[in-house]
């Protein structure tokens, strides 16, 4: 028999302390797997520090080509290649690979974490106050006692689709899904 530990886990704090003005993902659900599709907003935004970047680093080409300021085109170029960084950095989250996999039975954030479906016991939707607008995160609950990030943004009636969808695909029932927003439909 197995033996059930209690935990106590705080639900009012939001685990990630910024997100983003936009929505990121949506769920997808095929057959054995449901994952989070990264929404072209968010592959958008990831994409335009790269663009930046290397556009920047095609100006110091051409300000050396004419000007032969080598400290002005390696300064323009250093920017450049830290947008390019950043970029890395951003999309990392705006574009991460999030998926529920019943045929693995693993949930998978890459590359970020790995945890096995029958672990999670509940799903959260919490509200978070940003400096001038609000952001939404879901969370897992695992029989563990941790709280897992599955992703933040925007979106509120997008994620409160994905959260009831995501209780459905891992049959979970509707007393461990749990709405912190404090915005509701309709009003």
């Amino acid at each position: 028999m197995e033996k059930v530990v209690q935990h106590e886990i705080n639900l009012s704090d939001t685990l990630l302390k910024n997100g983003p003005k936009f929505c990121t993902h949506y769920a997808i659900v095929e057959d054995n797997l449901l994952y989070f599709k990264p929404t072209k907003e968010s592959i958008g935004y990831s994409m335009l520090y790269f663009i930046l970047g290397v556009f920047l680093f095609l100006v110091a080409i051409i300000a050396y080509y004419y000007t032969s300021q080598l400290d002005l085109s390696i300064f323009i170029t250093v920017f450049g290649v830290g947008l390019i960084v950043l970029g890395f950095y951003v999309s990392s989250d705006y574009i991460a690979i999030i998926k529920f996999d019943k045929t693995e039975e693993v949930f998978s954030k890459k590359p970020y974490r790995c945890v096995k479906l029958k672990s999670i016991i509940g799903l959260q939707l919490n509200q978070k106050q940003q400096l001038s607008y609000v952001c939404y995160e879901l969370n897992m609950l695992t029989r563990g006692g941790r709280r897992i990030n599955i992703l933040n943004h925007n979106g509120l009636e997008q994620m409160r689709i994905d959260i009831q969808k995501l209780a459905n695909f891992l049959e979970l029932p509707a007393s461990s899904v749990r709405d912190y927003s404090t915005t509701k439909l309709g009003k």
